[in-house]
């Protein structure tokens, strides 16, 4: 147990470093500090925007006594989020981390190895599901009729979902790394797959009015006939015991079968032959470059070996020509907007925020 625990707090310390840009080859941690502060804010803000979204939606719903609703929409949104958020990690950290040969050389039980990363990720889904539950708990307790066998029932509830969150992402980033390892262009195909993962999650966003009238309108009804839905929404909503018990169990059989297939096939999958095509070699002349022609290259040789950097980095200059074109066509037609009561919008500051926004995201 100690050689696990030493793995788990390994490969913790590992993420979090990764994700907050912590240096540890310097006596100080400025920039590490800097990062982790970055980074809880922009949490704080993220679920300040998830609270002032909701919080209207809970009102109504909660007022028309349809909080079984209410909890749905928790539980498909924190999914969601959980989803696209931990997608590429997991196959990072599961299927394509680069210690597993040596991890696999020590005499270390590849369980152990396998329990590390799991526990490492149910870590990361968590930061993604309070994003969502806290501010709904919040909510919840403002509109809805708060008892304590209903707060119970959703701190347990949200601590199982990540559960089959877990589930659904290691099938999906098992078959995603058996199609990466055939495919010559991996970042770019990697890129497109996380491109198309936040288009569908920016797509939801800016539906949300429509969304949000079809449930006032009763047109998000069946979604409670779903059995996973039903059992989460009514467990809290109407403080069903049973429901609550069937979620619990149904996310931790389902994890566990999908964690038992995982350990049976681990280490065939990670010392398997990936198969990539191999480049061809073509002799080329060689040619001197200044140093800032090497410094692009090596720059753009970086920026292109890396799907995270390119979707970090790369999408605000996308962003940049979408705006910059859009406020071209728009200034044609003029930047007045008509709000209605004879009043008028000037959308030129507007654009120019937007355009600042995007040169931020690039940064």
């Amino acid at each position: 147990m100690k050689m696990l625990r030493a793995l788990i707090r390994v490969r913790i310390s590992s993420m979090f470093s990764s994700m907050f840009g912590k240096r540890k080859s310097s006596g100080k941690n400025g920039g590490g500090a800097a990062m982790t502060a970055i980074t809880a804010f922009a949490y704080l803000i993220i679920m300040a925007s998830m609270f002032m979204m909701m919080y209207p939606v809970g009102s109504v719903l909660f007022e028309a006594e349809n909080g079984a609703i209410y909890f749905s929409l928790y539980a498909l949104i924190a999914f969601a989020l959980m989803f696209v958020g931990s997608i590429f990690m997991t196959q990072t950290q599961l299927f394509e981390a680069n210690d597993n040969d040596l991890l696999l050389s020590m005499p270390i039980p590849p369980r152990y190895i396998l329990a590390s990363r799991l526990i490492s990720l149910a870590f990361l889904d968590l930061a993604y599901c309070f994003i969502v539950a806290i501010p709904m708990f919040i909510i919840y307790c403002i509109f809805g009729s708060v008892s304590v066998l209903g707060i119970v029932s959703f701190l347990i509830l949200t601590l199982s979902l990540p559960f089959i969150s877990m589930a659904v992402t290691v099938l999906f980033a098992w078959l995603l790394s058996a199609i990466t390892s055939h495919v010559r262009r991996k970042t770019a195909f990697k890129m497109a797959v996380n491109i198309a993962l936040v288009a569908a999650w920016f797509a939801f966003y800016m539906n949300l009015s429509n969304i949000f009238t079809g449930i006032t309108g009763g047109g998000f009804a069946p979604i409670l006939n779903f059995f996973l839905i039903k059992w989460f929404s009514y467990a809290i909503a109407a403080e069903n015991i049973p429901y609550a018990l069937y979620f619990v169990l149904f996310s931790i059989g389902v994890f566990a079968a999908v964690t038992l297939a995982l350990s049976l096939n681990f280490i065939r999958i990670v010392t398997k032959n990936k198969g990539t095509p191999k480049a061809v070699y073509k002799a080329k002349r060689s040619k001197t470059a200044g140093l800032g022609a090497a410094l692009l290259r090596r720059e753009m040789s970086r920026f292109t070996s890396s799907s995270a950097y390119m979707m970090n980095c790369g999408i605000g200059v996308v962003f940049i020509i979408a705006v910059a074109v859009f406020t071209v066509i728009r200034s044609s037609e003029g930047v007045v907007l008509d709000i209605g009561s004879g009043e008028t919008l000037n959308l030129a500051p507007l654009f120019a925020y937007a355009l600042l926004f995007c040169q931020c995201v690039t940064l």
